[in-house]
């Protein structure tokens, strides 16, 4: 839930940076279709076996619902 609340925060800066910039990047649909693709693979359920051996994430910090 973390890592797709952070790429889905990753990609709506991107998005906003899109709307207040009409000359934007030469790269910027390349990098927002790229957060796309990590939201959809990091909210899969096979991205938990890729999490195994891994130290986690913090249990104190802010919890995401």
């Amino acid at each position: 839930r973390r890592d797709v609340a952070l790429w889905a925060r990753h990609r709506a800066s991107l998005e906003t940076f899109r709307a207040k910039n009409a000359q934007g990047l030469p790269d910027l649909e390349t990098r927002i279709s790229s957060a796309a693709a990590e939201i959809a693979r990091v909210g899969a359920p096979s991205y938990l076996d890729e999490l195994v051996g891994t130290l986690g994430a913090d249990p104190f910090a802010r919890q995401f619902p």
